[in-house]
């Protein structure tokens, strides 16, 4: 979640990227960072900051069950 969530504040560059990886993932940042390179288009960055709000929405009310 937390590449996730710097892509959406604006954060495109591969390696800092790479570097917030979960401890728990088995690939190297290399392996990561060579992942992430894309054509980050405003349109797809609005449609992911949706998804995240929406995801965000649902954890909270999950919570409260």
């Amino acid at each position: 979640m937390a590449i996730i969530r710097a892509i959406v504040a604006g954060e495109h560059d591969p390696q800092v990227l790479a570097a917030k990886k979960h401890h728990r993932v088995k690939r190297s940042e290399a392996e990561i960072a060579a992942a992430l390179h894309g054509d980050y288009r405003k349109e797809h960055l609005f449609v992911l900051q949706q998804e995240l709000h929406l995801y965000d929405v649902y954890q909270s009310q999950i919570a409260l069950m």
